[in-house]
């Protein structure tokens, strides 16, 4: 299997075997280890190990999303999906105990790419934030807007009643194709981007009333992604086969509520 040594040429060819471009999977829909994925994941080993790959460690901070971690990112949750889970360990413990001595920066092993568990591993790592799989009621008074959403769940369950009985004038549309095959994801945004969206104005107009005076809750803490204080309804069908996923970024809690 012969390899280029060109930046760009690894990346796209990272990305086409591995479906990173496409809202359906193509190469991985009948195996999670076909040779296809195999090859992509030889083409993101050498792309981790390029010079350009790497110099992102010098050339863009801690909050922005860097090339190693952002494939090792890719590489490990294909690993995982396709049951290879020591191949991803052994994925997981090279990255994190890498090292890197720039003209810009330095980092010892464990500080270039700080993931600190095997099942969270975002390609953006902010520093010094807790970290634990559950967060039980007791902790919720560090967590206000859990609270806040409970408190008026029979206002936004009668909106989203009300917009499940006419899906298609709702804003519904397909959530995360990418992450499933089979199956049915189904979402309307109503806050992405900093921004309330149309459909929160008009199909969920109580709820919005109440968003709007709860975000943004944290204006002064660093934004690194789209997905940072973003709120949806989801619907989904019994049977989606949803695969194993991280999120951009570890300062992002999942808050689900019904």
């Amino acid at each position: 299997f012969s390899f280029s040594q060109e930046y760009w040429e690894l990346k796209n060819m990272t990305h086409l075997l591995l479906d990173l471009d496409t809202v359906e999977h193509v190469f991985d829909r009948s195996s999670r280890d076909d040779p296809f994925i195999i090859a992509g994941l030889k083409f993101a080993e050498k792309l981790m190990a390029h010079p350009d790959c790497l110099s992102d460690f010098d050339t863009k901070s801690e909050l922005e999303c860097r090339c190693v971690p952002l494939y090792a990112k890719i590489s490990t949750l294909k690993l995982k999906n396709a049951g290879k889970i020591d191949e991803a360990r052994a994925l997981f413990d090279r990255v994190t105990n890498m090292a890197w001595e720039g003209k810009q920066r330095t980092y010892a092993a464990r500080e270039a790419v700080p993931w600190a568990n095997f099942q969270q591993t975002p390609q953006i790592w902010v520093r010094d934030l807790r970290s634990q799989a559950i967060w039980p009621r007791e902790t919720w008074k560090d967590l206000p807007i859990c609270g806040l959403l409970e408190a008026n769940f029979p206002t936004i369950r009668e909106e989203t009643r009300r917009a499940l009985q006419h899906e298609a004038s709702s804003g519904f549309e397909e959530a995360y194709r990418f992450l499933y095959d089979r199956g049915e994801w189904n979402r309307v945004l109503l806050y992405h981007a900093r921004n309330f969206t149309e459909e929160c104005e008009t199909v969920f107009p109580e709820t919005c009333k109440l968003l709007k005076q709860w975000l943004p809750s944290k204006p002064g803490l660093p934004w690194t992604s789209d997905q940072n204080e973003q709120v949806m309804i989801i619907k989904m069908k019994v049977g989606t086969d949803v695969e194993v996923h991280s999120g951009p970024a570890n300062n992002i809690l999942n808050i689900h509520l019904g």
